[in-house]
């Protein structure tokens, strides 16, 4: 089976035009992206802290229960105790 041959289509508006709307929206993708970008510092600058205070509630947990019994590891302490 022989495949018809492709034939162009013919263009409904003139090539500036096409030009300008990839043109325009080329610009709409490198202001969102840059957007996205900043965002995603942000982001990661936030993941940073949280993992900072994070490694702090741990350790702060581990120093609490130190005196508990079961010590670090089991840790039995009361309902509600809020650790």
């Amino acid at each position: 089976v022989d495949a018809p041959p492709s034939v162009p289509k013919a263009p409904l508006e003139p090539q500036d035009v096409r030009d300008a709307r990839a043109r325009e929206a080329k610009n709409k993708f490198k202001e969102l992206d840059a957007e996205a970008r900043e965002v995603e510092k942000q982001a990661k600058i936030a993941r940073d802290i949280a993992s900072v205070a994070k490694k702090e509630a741990g350790e702060a947990k581990a120093e609490a229960c130190e005196t508990r019994p079961g010590g670090k590891f089991v840790c039995i302490r009361p309902f509600g105790i809020g650790y």
